[in-house]
């Protein structure tokens, strides 16, 4: 796009800078199906999830448990000085653990490698082993750990990228670099990395020329970890927060942005959020959200629950959803497990169990 087109519509409020939202439709349409769904696990912090050896691994802050089929209690596996920002298993039964101070280590068996990150301060937002062993990792942000990630947005962040680290654990070599946070990551079908580039609201595929192509635009949410499902037709898409007109116009506000960034502590920010309306210190209360007491599930709110299941080429097919006044917000993990696809919501620190019988094998 020319200069002079930014220009314009910058002024007329078109393309790159509207502050429109698109409506949640079709196989997006809302529905109470996340918060009917059973509850597996009390969790507060939980955030990954990963399955090695039919053992379901999730993190719940510095800690990694790991739960059984047959058992009703997790086991404690490792605990670590610093918050699980992500995780990944492999065929080879090998388990990935990114942490938010930056760095990975990989365990096998009683062996762990430690990988080192070239991008500091930043912190692994997701991992994905791919078929060849190697390791996709994605950093959110090369300025911010992957914790920080609402100040990144709120600062028009655009310094993630994506890296593969080879099977050595050593030598990890750039995918992508300069995403607007890159907040999960698969192999498709044809062998090539598709990205959810969040700030974008985009998932992106690598061209066999270098070059990056939209697969889908234009999500009403923030897009976060894309999971294969167990059947290997199609993906799992955690939409981690929602987009609103009002943030949208705080985004394109930079005097405001910077003034709220300085003075005003970041849990009441004008910014989405994992789980929202727990003070009446935050924005958007009162008869906005609320009437007669009751909590509306269509009202603005700045932390949804949604979890979209993909097709093999990316479109969403089918959608689980805790509305506004939900109690499953901020879903950032996903996995098939155990004949359901289980569920972790970090905003409210479930997890949950919802059935797709198209997804998963018996």
């Amino acid at each position: 796009m020319s200069g002079v087109a930014r220009i314009w519509d910058a002024i007329w409020g078109r393309g790159e800078h509207s502050v429109t939202v698109p409506s949640m439709d079709g196989a997006l349409r809302p529905n109470t199906r996340l918060d009917d769904a059973p509850i597996l696990r009390q969790a507060p912090a939980i955030d990954d999830l990963a399955v090695l050896d039919g053992t379901l691994i999730y993190s719940q802050g510095g800690e990694l448990f790991g739960l059984d089929a047959a058992d009703t209690e997790p086991q404690l596996l490792e605990s670590y000085p610093a918050p699980i920002s992500a995780l990944a298993a492999s065929a080879d039964r090998r388990l990935a653990v990114g942490l938010d101070t930056g760095g990975i280590v990989i365990r096998s068996g009683d062996r762990e490698i430690t990988v080192d990150l070239p991008e500091k301060p930043g912190s692994p937002s997701a991992l994905r082993f791919a078929a060849d062993g190697s390791l996709l990792v994605c950093i959110g942000s090369a300025r911010i750990p992957a914790s920080g990630w609402k100040r990144d947005l709120m600062m028009l962040g655009s310094s993630g990228s994506v890296w593969r680290v080879p099977a050595s654990g050593s030598g990890a070599e750039p995918v992508a670099r300069d995403l607007a946070f890159p907040a999960g990551a698969v192999i498709d079908s044809g062998g090539a990395v598709v990205v959810s580039e969040a700030w974008k609201h985009r998932l992106v595929r690598k061209r066999s020329n270098g070059g990056w192509e939209p697969v889908l635009s234009d999500i009403p949410g923030y897009p976060g970890r894309l999971v294969p499902v167990l059947s290997g037709r199609g993906y799992w898409l955690c939409v981690f927060a929602p987009r609103s007109q009002m943030i949208e116009f705080v985004l394109r506000e930079r005097v405001y942005r910077e003034r709220m960034i300085a003075e005003v502590p970041e849990d009441y920010w004008m910014a989405p959020s994992l789980r929202a309306g727990r003070s009446f210190k935050e924005p958007l209360q009162g008869g906005g959200v609320k009437h007669l007491g009751i909590h509306k599930p269509w009202g603005p709110t700045r932390s949804y629950g949604l979890l979209v299941r993909l097709d093999e080429s990316f479109k969403p097919v089918e959608s689980f959803h805790s509305r506004s006044d939900g109690r499953r917000h901020g879903v950032t993990g996903a996995v098939d497990w155990n004949g359901g696809t289980v569920v972790a919501s970090k905003g409210d620190g479930v997890l949950t169990m919802v059935k797709s019988a198209e997804v998963v094998k018996p």
